[in-house]
């Protein structure tokens, strides 16, 4: 705020601005009520500023808090990517490992096929044994059922 200033000051200041017509009135509504609204407007005007570096201040937090927090977003999407990557790698690993399983199986199944069929050629060469009571070689039976198989 500004300290005393005399009746004379007030008016040289004033004068330019407003007009001699206007410091008249002044003179007679009291020059004293203008120059308490003229404190007030500079007390004002003041408070004003200080609000204002205080919302310039506050601005500038808070776009430094958006930036961190975009940086942030950004690390969490490539983190999920990265993720996303490894997750497409372990079912690509889990899809080899099912087509592994498969193959083991087929050839499980293959080798159960193959322990049936000998069981009924030595069951098929049993019974021709008893029948003609000739024992075949067994190498040479083996030949003529996988033959006619």
């Amino acid at each position: 705020m500004r300290g005393n200033i005399t009746e004379g000051e007030k008016a040289s200041f004033f004068e330019p601005l407003l007009g001699r017509d206007w410091l008249f009135m002044c003179e007679i509504n009291g020059f004293d009520v203008v120059s308490q609204s003229f404190d007030h407007s500079e007390a004002l005007h003041f408070a004003c500023d200080e609000d204002f570096n205080r919302i310039q201040e506050s601005i500038k937090d808070c776009k430094k808090k958006l930036e961190a927090y975009k940086k942030k977003t950004e690390e969490a999407y490539s983190d999920v990517s990265a993720r996303d990557d490894e997750i497409e790698l372990v079912a690509d690993e889990l899809k080899d490992l099912k087509a592994q399983w498969a193959s083991i199986d087929e050839k499980k199944q293959s080798l159960k096929r193959k322990e049936r069929d000998d069981l009924r050629a030595e069951k098929k060469l049993s019974m021709y044994a008893c029948v003609t009571k000739v024992i075949p070689e067994a190498d040479i039976a083996r030949k003529e059922l996988r033959s006619s198989n």
